[in-house]
């Protein structure tokens, strides 16, 4: 029995002994199998450097020179951090010396001394360095007792360290002559010139790099983003708010998810989702503005074991809109005329007493102010609004549409209107006691003498005042005597129209209307509807 026990303890020691490096080989336990993740040929150099005097080089203290024994180079970085997504490394080596197969297992050089990709001399092809090259390159510039190691590692981060150690040897041997012009050209370095006395050289420093690692566990998750939410909707408008659930297992998961409104629970229902899902949820927006909240295995057990649960929920304010304000509309008065007295016919002197007139009405020498209202203005217009824009004063209608079919509008800020009042013209013929009619008027008088043609007429300007919210401007009324006990001495027939009041027609024209509005519409994602 001692017998087997031994024999079987040599056959498993020699199974282990045969084991390739940087092969697959089982774990204990439960434990995925450790692979070679990542291997490189790696190589660093030593230089040495004297002036008058020998140079610390690698910066350890004391100078470098021939026959130095046990030296070490400054720690070189490399790493494997490109590895981490899909394996969890478990352990870093680095090896010197290796063979022809265990440079080509490791995959080559593919740079040349130079820091540049390799170009093959024969074939002018980049591509990996031969075994040939590599040793005229690098393996006929050694240094003594040669020796690699890991000095530092970190392999949650996939990052080492690798020191050589080494002899130089005295007189140097087997090393590059960095003062040779051909040389420099060959490792990358400028020409130099270079005094007689200066001596530079340097070693390569091979070695083969291998990571080690395990698949890392497949991780599952969900996670639910809302993509495309309307900012802001009418009360009892069709919306839609649209989300995706995103998955990382390799096969569908099945799960549940549930849309609320506020704290309400208006929709569950179960979904397979095959890496991704898009999600589509149709609502009527109510009258005020809603929270609205998308969960996914909202219950933690389709499937129980995700990564994390913060990502299975997302929420969205859409804000109500503020509907198209129905136009408020104002009515004015058109042209309006004040009259005020300005003197007395009777005392010549200026009126002192009832000096202010009836509205739209005046006498001899008055001083009328002209009023030019609007007969309508209207405080807002939508692209349905019918609007006659000859009798009122209103901002255009909107030249761009609200997204997602709801209304858009300009809402009136202010306005300003500038006008040409026309009144009539006192005739060339008039006095005080023979008070013709104004020549522009309608009257057909069979005078005895003949009159000036009629038509023409006066103007004054009508300017906008904002704190009459009118046009505005004055003139005297100088054309007509119109109901005073006043009789013409040339023209008697007359007499009977003169004592009686008359009405004279006044226009305003050239009339323009300024108006500052502002655009209102709304901007917001139009997902398509439906789930």
């Amino acid at each position: 029995m001692l017998k087997k026990i031994i024999n079987w303890m040599l056959i498993a020691a020699v199974m282990i002994i045969a084991v390739p490096a940087g092969a697959a080989f089982a774990l204990p336990g439960d434990q995925a199998q450790e692979q070679v993740i990542k291997q490189e040929v790696i190589v660093g150099y030593f230089d040495i450097w004297k002036g008058d005097n020998w140079l610390d080089t690698n910066n350890d203290g004391p100078p470098d020179e021939p026959g130095q024994t046990d030296k070490l180079t400054k720690p070189f970085n490399y790493s494997a951090s490109d590895k981490l997504d899909e394996w969890q490394i478990t352990r870093v080596e680095v090896s010197y010396p290796f063979t022809l197969d265990e440079y080509t297992t490791a995959g080559g050089r593919p740079y040349g001394p130079d820091g540049k990709l390799w170009v093959d001399p024969g074939t002018g092809q980049q591509g990996i360095m031969s075994w040939l090259d590599f040793q005229r390159n690098y393996l006929d510039y050694l240094p003594q007792n040669l020796s690699a190691q890991i000095v530092n590692q970190d392999l949650s981060t996939g990052s080492a360290s690798v020191e050589w150690g080494l002899d130089l040897p005295d007189p140097p041997e087997n090393a590059l002559d960095l003062k040779n012009p051909q040389y420099r050209q060959y490792i990358g370095y400028e020409p130099s010139n270079i005094g007689s006395m200066v001596e530079g050289w340097r070693w390569y420093l091979p070695a083969i790099i291998t990571w080690y690692g395990v698949p890392k566990e497949q991780e599952m998750n969900l996670a639910v983003t809302i993509t495309s939410p309307p900012e802001e909707a009418l009360a009892g408008e069709a919306i839609t708010v649209t989300g995706e659930i995103t998955s990382d297992s390799d096969t569908p998961i099945t799960t549940l998810v549930q849309w609320y409104l506020g704290s309400k629970k208006v929709y569950e229902g179960n979904v397979t989702i095959d890496k991704t899902k898009d999600l589509h949820f149709p609502f009527t927006m109510p009258d005020s503005s809603t929270l609205v909240t998308v969960q996914v295995n909202p219950g933690h057990n389709q499937p129980p074991d995700e990564t994390t649960w913060d990502d299975n929920k997302d929420s969205v304010t859409i804000n109500l809109s503020a509907p198209v304000p129905p136009p408020v509309i104002q009515t004015g008065s058109g042209l309006t005329f004040q009259a005020v007295s300005q003197y007395s016919v009777v005392t010549g002197k200026p009126d002192t007493g009832n000096s202010i007139r009836q509205p739209n009405t005046a006498r001899w020498t008055d001083t009328v102010t002209a009023y030019l209202r609007p007969l309508k203005v209207v405080s807002s217009v939508s692209g349905n609004d019918a609007i006659d824009y000859t009798i009122a004063v209103a901002p255009p209608k909107p030249d761009i549409e609200s997204e997602c079919g709801t209304a858009s509008y300009n809402q009136l800020d202010d306005y300003s209107i500038t006008a040409t009042l026309i009144y009539p013209k006192q005739n060339p013929r008039y006095t005080f006691g023979d008070p013709v009619p104004p020549k522009g008027t309608d009257q057909n008088y069979d005078f005895k003498h003949k009159l000036p043609p009629s038509g023409s007429t006066l103007t004054t300007e009508l300017a906008w005042k904002s704190q009459e919210q009118a046009a505005v401007g004055q003139f005297k009324e100088m054309w007509a005597e119109n109901g005073a006990n006043v009789e013409s001495i040339m023209h008697p027939e007359l007499n009977s129209w003169i004592k009686s009041p008359q009405e004279y027609m006044l226009t305003a024209s050239n009339i323009s209307v300024t108006v500052k509005y502002t655009t209102h519409y709304n901007v917001r994602h139009c997902p398509e509807h439906g789930l």
